[in-house]
């Protein structure tokens, strides 16, 4: 799965919005996890003693996507079927 995501990213490099639904993909399952993993050990001040540190740490990069997704195009594109 990593090779494919690497080999997919490398051809959104040259055509980025028909590569934007594994962008999408990335955005969701790493925020699911921060969610379910990450938070409940978080919360009960476990996650830094814990091997989930570790993926904690290389999730939170999440936001980066998520400021460079362009939201309006999302929308238009795969909300409203507009394009």
């Amino acid at each position: 799965m990593w090779a494919a995501y690497s080999l997919l990213s490398i051809i959104g490099i040259f055509y980025p919005l028909k590569m934007l639904p594994l962008v999408l993909f990335e955005i969701i399952y790493k925020i699911l996890w921060l969610i379910v993993v990450a938070y409940p050990l978080w919360a009960a001040s476990q996650l830094w003693s814990s091997p989930a540190a570790e993926m904690t740490k290389a999730f939170l990069w999440v936001v980066l996507p998520i400021v460079a997704t362009p939201w309006k195009y999302v929308v238009e594109k795969y909300i409203l079927n507009r394009r």
